[in-house]
């Protein structure tokens, strides 16, 4: 009998709001540095456009940009499960609300930098029609 409450005792400390606290710091700051980084790097293609950098290291920092988007619209849908959540487990229903706005935010921002990267990678490599 002891052991059943044991067990039951681990379930439920593994889905208290507070051993998950970690998670969710890495999670939000996993986003957030991947947006500062996706800034710098559509500011350095940009400044490399007027400095005329070579077109491969232009093409370099396009497929680094797409790659981190990518990255940070896969963590932010996380964040976003993992805020609907904690929505159901915490009585601070508004932080969670504002958390969940801005985590939609950054989503919409990553996957506008995919498509930014994506379209600019495709048209300096040049538009090949196929037949």
């Amino acid at each position: 009998m002891a052991d059943t409450n044991k067990k039951r005792k681990k379930i439920t400390d593994f889905f208290n709001t507070n051993t998950l606290i970690v998670f969710n710091k890495l999670i939000k700051n996993c986003v957030w540095g991947l947006f500062i980084f996706n800034l710098l790097l559509v500011f350095l293609y940009i400044m490399g456009n007027f400095n005329n950098f070579l077109d491969e290291t232009q093409l370099l920092i396009l497929n680094v940009l797409s790659i981190s988007s990518i990255l940070q619209v896969f963590l932010s849908l996380i964040k976003l499960l993992e805020n609907l959540i904690y929505i159901f487990f915490t009585k601070s229903k508004v932080i969670r609300f504002f958390s969940i706005l801005l985590t939609v935010l950054l989503l919409v921002i990553g996957v506008f930098f995919v498509i930014y990267a994506t379209i600019i990678r495709e048209l300096a490599l040049g538009i090949t029609l196929y037949e």
